[in-house]
């Protein structure tokens, strides 16, 4: 069965690089080259599990939350069910007893709750956003009309990991000025500090999946407990919002700057209005040609970098270009203008064709092949916008 995928991958491959890159052409190669990316990325852990880890270059070695959230949402045609489970419950047991829920969990069971080396992480505590992560993983296993067993066992651990981030009065998620750690994984060298967007949005969405499961269990003054904190979030979010730009800002203090992920993020999450959204689209198709290389997008805006940074200028997630985020972007631009998303999924998939698929890009340089989430999240934007995407 895998030979016959890889044989039917090789010849695909090579008929397309022979014609011209139509989008159902490049929709498909796309996707399978999710699937390799998903089964290359394959490590197994010391008891026998499947670990899905971000790259099939042996880069990062460990099953990573958001990364395997990534995976799963962009391309669950890369797994099987079982795979999925046994991976979300290998991550759940390495739960803090503090509720805190890992950044990864390593091939020998290791936890590892702030991102970085493992004795040397960034940041004093865990990253503010895997316990919405794990949440967001449990609603992806199990669609409506499914036994709620999973939840059902999970559901006191995963409503305790969100607790465990630190909050300013009004919900939103905070981080010490004077202590600084990572808020959201990918900006995980970048120092937001006071209240956060991203990682705030996130856990908007997973009280809001709480709620649904609560009432799917008949549990509705639970369900109404969790609304009401996804509630407060929401309207606590707008603040964030600069009707100057017409774009979300990072973060209440350190980095308070246009964030171009967590704005676009915010049209693909349903947060952002009518409004909102056009006004998020216009500023990206207005500044397109700054803020995308090749099909792929930094972090903040045309020229700027962030003001508080491990990472120096032009490197990593301070002026490199990832495909990560490209399926939000996708969704955001799309309802506005159709031809320059469609003509810039064309150009991300050419440079993967030519280039390979990596974790970042800028210029001639490169990082980490075979990067899972770049193979992978670009396809929801698809799916979101109902192009249809091979099974």
């Amino acid at each position: 069965m895998i030979l016959r995928f890889l044989l039917a991958v090789f010849i695909f491959i090579g008929r397309a690089g022979a014609e011209e890159l139509t989008l159902p052409a490049a929709i498909e190669w796309l996707h399978q080259q999710a699937i390799r990316c998903a089964r290359g990325s394959i490590i197994k852990a010391h008891e026998g599990t499947s670990l899905f880890t971000p790259d099939g270059s042996a880069h990062y070695q460990a099953l990573w939350t958001r990364d395997f959230f990534y995976l799963l949402e962009g391309c669950p045609e890369g797994l099987s069910e079982e795979e999925a489970r046994t991976c979300f419950r290998y991550l759940l047991k390495g739960q803090r007893e503090d509720g805190a829920m890992p950044d990864r969990v390593q091939a020998d069971g290791l936890a590892v709750y702030i991102p970085g080396p493992v004795g040397a992480g960034i940041g004093p505590l865990p990253a503010l956003d895997n316990p919405a992560f794990m949440v967001k993983i449990m609603d992806l296993l199990l669609p409506p009309g499914s036994s709620e067993e999973l939840y059902l066992q999970s559901r006191e651990a995963l409503a305790r990991g969100l607790e465990f981030p630190k909050t300013s009065p009004s919900g939103l998620l905070w981080v010490d000025p004077g202590d600084p750690h990572s808020s959201y994984g990918f900006f995980d060298t970048i120092f937001l500090t006071g209240e956060v967007f991203f990682a705030s949005v996130l856990q908007w969405e997973a009280y809001k999946i709480l709620a649904k499961f609560e009432t799917r269990i008949g549990k509705e003054e639970n369900a109404r407990a969790f609304q009401m904190k996804a509630d407060q979030l929401f309207q606590a979010l707008q603040k964030f919002w600069d009707p100057s730009s017409g774009m979300f800002r990072a973060a209440s203090q350190d980095c308070n700057q246009i964030d171009i992920w967590g704005s676009a993020y915010s049209v693909y999450s349903g947060l952002a209005n009518t409004d909102q959204a056009r006004r998020i689209a216009e500023y990206l198709i207005k500044n397109h040609s700054h803020l995308m290389q090749r099909g792929q997008l930094r972090h903040c805006a045309p020229g700027e970098y962030w003001q508080r940074s491990l990472t120096p200028r032009n490197q990593y997630q301070n002026g490199g270009y990832w495909a990560t985020p490209f399926g939000w972007w996708f969704a955001a631009v799309h309802p506005l203008d159709k031809n320059l998303a469609e003509k810039t999924f064309l150009e991300l998939v050419q440079d993967f064709r030519t280039h390979g698929i990596h974790e970042w890009i800028l210029e001639e340089k490169s990082a980490v092949p075979d990067y899972v989430a770049s193979a992978c999240q670009p396809l929801v934007g698809l799916r979101r916008c109902g192009y249809p995407l091979p099974r």
